[in-house]
């Protein structure tokens, strides 16, 4: 990853200055047409997907990603690469394929990105843990007692999730034989892991700091539909934005449980160990067809995505909530930094600092008015994923 430092490429870092939101950013680019294609609605055609990260935002396009987080002198730091799926066999992105090998690469990054992100916002407990696993890196017990752990996390996700709706509803069908069904079976275990799922996301809304990540989240949606729309990408057209976008992870996640239930109705056994072991051998082609369902509600906008979509709609007002302009900024840079030059928005990220400076004046004059606090209306709509080169659509 190349880090862009103030002085070697201004433009790519952004000082917040005290009393400075960037409410509004002057001197943007104005709208332009360019050959990228629109839906009916003139929205643009996309693949950008992004994730929220701690005190900040990662954006990957088709050829570029980047990671926008603010550090705690309040500076915004931003780090980018350049894509490797590119290099990828045709093999590797026909349909379904394609799913399955873009979700554990959105794993990786994720990962990578989130414990980067972490030693960029909090560098000093970021140092301490570093200090401490150097500490214990001779301890062979105390990797064994890691590794366990990690087994152990594993087994129990597999447990929660697929072993025991399974063996609830053995236990259920065996004292009422008559409930005994392949698609009773299959909708309970279904709905039991849905509402397992709702009820830990609810429950990670009460720590304060994964509130702040969920608002990082609607800074990232807000953009990407900003940018859909064709609009300059200013914290005022953002802040103006949906918040709940179809391409979404959460929206994958709920659509893989859904496709699960579908799969479970061809699977006759009903031992709950060689049923839980034959889901996990099944689980490549749920997640496959759970990316193809994300993509195809991308690409269109009709009754039937409007269907499909709406349960990671609606989970989405759990874990996307409306950002503060702050987390808008980052969302901008690392947008701005994996859009093509030749997008027609490509140059925003340049003028970022000189307008934050030219404002800094007139928000300290206005800082007396009282501030707007003006909360979107909140609407479903589809983007589209047709911009990318290497066939693949990023998740949200």
């Amino acid at each position: 990853m190349a880090l862009y430092h103030e002085g070697r490429h201004a433009g790519n870092t952004v000082r917040r200055g005290k009393g400075v939101n960037f409410s509004k950013l002057s001197n943007q680019r104005n709208n332009t047409n360019n050959s990228t294609d629109k839906n009916k609605s003139g929205c643009k055609y996309t693949s950008i997907g992004g994730q929220a990260l701690i005190e900040g935002i990662m954006m990957r396009g088709p050829k570029k990603s980047a990671m926008a987080v603010r550090n705690p002198a309040g500076e915004i730091v931003l780090e980018a690469w350049e894509n490797e799926t590119s290099k990828r066999p045709k093999f590797f992105k026909l349909p379904i394929v394609r799913g399955i090998f873009n979700f554990v690469d959105t794993l990786k990054l994720g990962y990578k990105c989130l414990m980067r992100s972490a030693e960029i916002a909090m560098p000093e407990e970021a140092e301490a843990e570093r200090t401490e696993k150097e500490k214990r890196k001779d301890s062979v017990l105390l990797s064994a007692a890691m590794t366990i752990g990690v087994i152990l996390g594993i087994a129990l996700s597999i447990g929660l999730f697929i072993w025991l709706p399974a063996q609830l509803y053995t236990w259920i069908s065996s004292a009422a034989p008559s409930l005994e069904n392949r698609v009773l079976r299959s909708v309970f275990e279904g709905l039991f892991r849905i509402i397992l799922f709702v009820g830990y996301v609810s429950l990670m809304c009460l720590m304060k700091d994964l509130r702040r990540t969920f608002e990082y989240h609607g800074a990232e949606h807000k953009t990407i539909f900003c940018y859909e729309a064709h609009l300059p990408l200013t914290v005022e057209n953002i802040r103006k934005q949906r918040r709940f976008h179809p391409r979404c992870g959460t929206s994958f996640m709920i659509l893989m449980l859904l496709v699960g239930i579908i799969i479970s109705m061809f699977i006759t056994i009903t031992n709950p160990l060689l049923r839980t072991l034959i889901k996990l051998i099944l689980l490549p082609i749920t997640v496959g067809i759970g990316y193809e369902l994300i993509k195809f509600c991308g690409r269109h906008d009709n009754l039937l995505t409007h269907i499909i979509a709406a349960p990671g709609l609606w989970l989405q007002r759990i874990t996307v909530h409306e950002p503060d302009d702050s987390m808008i900024e980052c969302a901008i840079a690392s947008m701005t930094e994996v859009i093509d030059a030749d997008d027609g928005i490509g140059d925003i990220n340049n003028n970022l600092q000189t307008n934050t400076e030219a404002r800094a004046t007139n928000e300290t004059a206005a800082s007396d008015k009282p501030a707007s606090n003006d909360t979107p209306a909140a609407d479903d709509k589809s983007a589209d994923d047709k911009s990318t080169a290497d066939d693949t659509a990023n998740l949200n």
